[in-house]
């Protein structure tokens, strides 16, 4: 009964600290975390006035470089698209996919009290464009081949806007193609692994949603399995080894009560008041857990949807004036963007907060489809984010385009997932789904020294 009643008021742990301590810190690795920049280096051009297409130039410029030698020497590669208005037959030639949907959401409607159902529908059309022209997809029985050296038929449905494919196929009419085949750019490897000589777990989660009127308990039994206080079984020595936590976005819960704040209220002032007042509340809240979990393991965090920060990509690091008491205290907090790309000990590590993976759903009519199949198809584009400029907003990089995936990483981390899922693509390279741990309660454990991952779920 004490312990609900804290979790009515706000996470801070009195109990926890007073009569629990972490044990067997002496085991655990310490492991400095190196964030590149990557994806914080400012944009090179600030003009307002210059259009997307620049992107979109730099992304296929970059990408249209990475097919195989033998698909470009056959004498039907044509090698652009306006060239193919004379032509009849056979064709093949490198471009962008481009959907047109009716249902297609624009970015500021996402966030809108108007809801669509359902963005892809049987009246959707596909194209091919370069910076010559654009042409009009059809398919028949079209197989999509893989870098893994696999293949599965395909329709329009199943494509998204933003990856640079090469197509083969024939003319049916006027910029007209029947696709019969399409591949992807070649697949970079990874670094090689170097395994650490000593056994390291990274905890990977995402999705709290701290909200201090929400029940805290599973945020509480995390702390205490963190500490070594929570008899789990076999994964006890786990705990004791971890050297790094990973928030993956969303620490900050969405703010139900903002659209009514923003209607029309005789109350509108006090509804503001009340407003801000439970955003304070949470902010103090989320920085005592920081506090908390920083004072057992070094903490990373990045920014998600939630965070009050923008939400163009990248996203910048959250602000630091939010956690004066974590940084107070210790110093084993930092902060990520999202993207983010850092390494652990000889590890290279790729993670985003999920929105890349959540606006590719919105393309596809598999609506089943595991979202662990999702983000290795991700890879597999060479892109971490295709519908960039489409349905997502991008910071405007003139000169280089840091989504595209120039090298691949050994561990390519998505937060905010519905389900923990994880594939092994070669032995330099491990891709994990991690759920939200607010609906979940699911934390994703990696061995540094093996690079085995697992999930373990508190209730």
């Amino acid at each position: 009964m004490e312990l609900e009643n804290m979790a009515q008021t706000s996470f801070i742990l009195k109990k926890l600290k007073q009569n629990q301590q972490p044990v067997l810190q002496g085991q655990k690795l310490e492991l400095d975390i190196k964030q590149s920049n990557r994806f914080s280096q400012p944009p090179s051009n600030q003009n307002a006035k210059t259009q997307n297409s620049s992107i979109y130039c730099i992304r296929f410029l970059s990408m249209s470089k990475r097919f195989k030698i033998e698909h470009l020497k056959v004498k039907h590669f044509v090698d652009a698209i306006q060239n193919i208005q004379n032509l009849t037959g056979k064709v093949k030639v490198i471009g962008t996919i481009f959907k047109i949907m009716r249902l297609k959401p624009y970015y500021f409607q996402q966030y809108t009290e108007i809801k669509i159902a359902e963005s892809v529908q049987n009246e959707e059309t596909c194209y091919l464009e370069d910076r010559s022209g654009r042409i009009k997809l059809e398919f028949t029985n079209c197989k999509l081949n893989l870098p893994n050296n696999t293949s599965k038929t395909i329709n329009a449905e199943d494509l998204i806007t933003g990856i640079v494919v090469l197509i083969e196929g024939e003319i049916v009419g006027n910029n007209i193609v029947n696709v019969q085949s399409i591949n992807l750019p070649d697949f970079i490897d990874p670094p090689i692994y170097k395994p650490l000589n000593q056994t390291a777990y990274v905890c990977l989660m995402s999705g709290i949603n701290y909200d201090v009127e929400n029940n805290t308990t599973k945020l509480r039994h995390l702390i205490q399995y963190l500490q070594g206080n929570l008899y789990c079984g076999s994964g006890d020595d786990v705990s004791q080894r971890l050297s790094q936590i990973i928030i993956a976005g969303n620490i900050y819960g969405r703010q139900r009560d903002a659209k009514r704040c923003l209607t029309g209220s005789i109350k509108q002032s006090q509804d503001f008041k009340q407003l801000y007042g439970q955003l304070q509340e949470n902010i103090k809240g989320i920085d005592e857990l920081v506090n908390e979990l920083a004072g057992i393991i070094p903490v990373a965090i990045m920014p998600g949807q939630n965070e009050p920060v923008s939400q163009i990509l990248p996203q910048t690091s959250l602000q630091k004036a939010h956690f004066g008491e974590s940084f107070e205290n210790n110093s084993q907090v930092s902060f990520l963007t999202n993207p983010a790309e850092f390494s652990l000990g000889n590890i290279l590590f790729v993670g985003t907060s999920g929105q890349n993976i959540q606006d590719i759903k919105k393309y596809q009519t598999i609506k089943d489809q595991p979202d662990i199949d999702l983000i290795e198809m991700n890879l597999f584009y060479g892109h971490l984010a295709p519908t960039l400029q489409d349905t997502l907003i991008q910071q405007q990089q003139f000169t280089n385009d840091p989504f595209i995936i120039n090298q691949l990483p050994n561990v390519y981390f998505v937060g905010n997932m519905k389900s923990f899922g994880t594939k092994r693509l070669s032995n330099n390279l491990r891709i994990i789904s991690i759920p939200s741990f607010s609906e979940s309660g699911t934390i994703c454990l990696l061995n540094l020294s093996t690079l085995d991952c697992f999930s373990f779920e508190i209730q």
